[in-house]
Formats: structure tokens, C-alpha cells, sequence
């Protein structure tokens, strides 16, 4: 079983509805199976090298319109969401060094691939709380994840999104180090403008 919710309306399974009854069970071959591991690891693989990982939701519950806007909300953070068996997803991320994934996966998971530490479970959490609508999404939550190498449970998923995102650090960090800057040029140049004046001056009287 695998679905891609990357592109618009690739991997819906239906229109309307539980979008959980109208995920069916697809027989993969082996050869699709090992192309579905190999995808996996992959996307891990990228998503880990710049710190971030994949997330695990439970989606019961969820309509297909719902489980569209999760798809909007996640793709403006550049994060990919998949549906993908969940012996394949133990598999793939085994042979990537992560164990202990048997109860994370447990059940209907969706698998989000987060670019970095946050965007994932900000986006999945504010989803819950939100939902369709501006509306709770109940039936929605997180089950915990990999995130650095690490595994999370779903406590430390929820505490993670209450962080603020990389590009919200940066910007503190740019604004905490362009204040003394503005400081330092003014010192720098304050001397300067003075010896500049002198010289003006100078030559005024020559």
C-alpha cells in the first residue's frame, strides 16, 4: 500500500467520505516492495541530512477533504506526506539504523518527511487543533516520530512543535546580531566623519 499525496489528487483514494475506508489494501509485488524501501530510505536519508526526519499520524477518522488540507498545510511547509504499509516504513528506516517502531507505526499511519526538526509536527499539531474549517480535528493526532536519528514518542512530537521553527531562530539571531553591528558602525564611523570635516576644513583655509 502506498500514496503519494505530493501532487495535487495523486493517491486519493476517494472524493469524498472516511478517507480511511477508501485506503485499500494493494497488493505490492516484491520488486514494488523493494522500490517502496528503497523510496523510503531515501527520502529519510535527505530529510535526516539537514536534520529533520518523518513524523507518524494517525489518520482514522479523517475525511478526504481533510486529509486534503493536512496535504495543503504540510506541502507549504515543504514537507511530502505518504501513506505507505507499515512493515515496509519499519523496514526501510531498520535498514537506516532506527529500531523500535512497532508501536509508532501501529494502525492507519501517515508518514510526513519533514525538511527539518519542526515543520512536520508545527504543521500536523496546528492541523489537530484547527482541522477543516478552523475546526478541532478530533480524529487526528500525532504518534511520534524520528526526528535527528532519534526517536520521539508522541509526548516529545508535541512538545517539539510548541519550539519555534529554524527560519523564526534565524531571524532572532539576525536581529540579535545586526543591533551591536549598527552600534559598532556608528562607533567606527564617527571618528572618520570627524577626520573627514578636518580635512574639509583644512583645505577651506589653504
Amino acid at each position: 500500500m502506498c500514496y503519494d499525496f505530493d501532487d495535487d489528487g495523486a493517491g486519493d483514494p476517494g472524493r469524498s467520505g472516511d478517507f480511511a475506508k477508501g485506503v485499500g489494501q494493494v497488493m505490492l509485488t516484491r520488486a514494488e516492495k523493494e522500490e517502496v524501501v528503497r523510496g523510503i530510505r531515501r527520502e529519510y536519508s535527505e530529510k535526516a541530512a539537514t536534520g529533520g526526519g518523518v513524523v507518524f499520524g494517525d489518520y482514522r477518522g479523517l475525511t478526504v477533504a481533510e486529509m486534503t488540507e493536512l496535504r495543503n498545510r504540510l506541502r507549504e511547509k515543504a514537507v511530502k506526506i505518504r501513506v505507505l504499509k507499515n512493515t515496509l516504513v519499519r523496514r526501510a528506516l531498520a535498514e537506516e539504523g532506527i529500531e523500535g517502531l512497532d508501536e509508532l507505526t501501529a494502525g492507519p499511519t501517515i508518514v510526513a518527511f519533514s525538511p527539518d526538526e519542526v515543520s512536520a509536527a508545527k504543521a500536523m499539531v496546528e492541523f489537530a487543533k484547527g482541522g477543516a474549517k478552523g475546526s478541532a480535528t478530533a480524529a487526528f493526532r500525532l504518534k511520534g516520530g524520528v526526528i535527528g536519528g532519534e526517536v520521539l514518542s508522541e509526548k516529545e512530537i508535541n512538545e517539539l512543535a510548541l519550539l519555534p521553527g529554524r527560519e523564526e531562530v534565524f531571524a532572532k539571531l539576525l536581529a540579535l546580531l545586526q543591533a551591536p553591528a549598527v552600534h559598532l558602525l556608528r562607533l567606527i564611523n564617527e571618528p572618520a566623519g570627524r577626520m573627514v570635516r578636518l580635512i574639509q576644513e583644512a583645505k577651506k583655509a589653504e
